[in-house]
């Protein structure tokens, strides 16, 4: 699948390809968008590019996002990335430590949204697939709620540090 990963923090942006990557997949990370309508974003590598939507199967969409559009006090946040993605027909998830922007993102069409950890740990340890967002099962939305209640838990502590050496490897 065509992946698009929107994630300011270069660091977990970078996580998330690699793993979705060895996954199969082919993926794309920007940081922001200076124009949500024209699909105008700027790259991992600072340079701005003009995606196409309807390229992409599945967006993996932060809350919060650096300011690119020239206006600090209304930056283009992740529920107005979602609800223009998802116009499109890209299949999107929300990830974001702030719990009302992803009740917003799944507002505006947003399959699903947690945390980034969670989503991250989910991802790394095939908890859910894309493939499995992207078909809307059921099953595997109930098993990231799981882990979104047990990731704290002793017996998740080895595959937590697993997903911080990931991170860690992308600083």
């Amino acid at each position: 699948m065509k992946i698009l990963v929107v994630e300011d923090f270069r660091a977990i942006a970078k996580g998330f390809s690699e793993v979705l990557r060895a996954q199969g997949h082919d993926v794309q990370c920007v940081i922001g968008f200076s124009d949500i309508d024209k699909l105008e974003a700027i790259d991992i590598d600072d340079q701005p590019v003009t995606l196409t939507a309807e390229a992409y199967d599945f967006a993996l969409v932060d809350g919060q996002l650096e300011q690119f559009n020239g206006q600090p006090d209304n930056p283009i946040e992740g529920p107005a990335v979602v609800s223009r993605l998802v116009k499109s027909g890209v299949v999107c998830f929300g990830i974001s430590t702030e719990q009302k922007l992803n009740a917003e993102m799944v507002k505006n069409g947003a399959k699903n949204a947690d945390t980034k950890p969670v989503s991250f740990f989910a991802f790394v340890h095939g908890v859910v697939t894309v493939e499995q967002v992207v078909a809307g099962d059921s099953l595997a939305i109930q098993r990231l709620q799981d882990t979104h209640t047990n990731i704290n838990s002793e017996a998740y502590a080895d595959r937590r540090h697993q997903c911080d050496d990931i991170i860690k490897r992308n600083f």
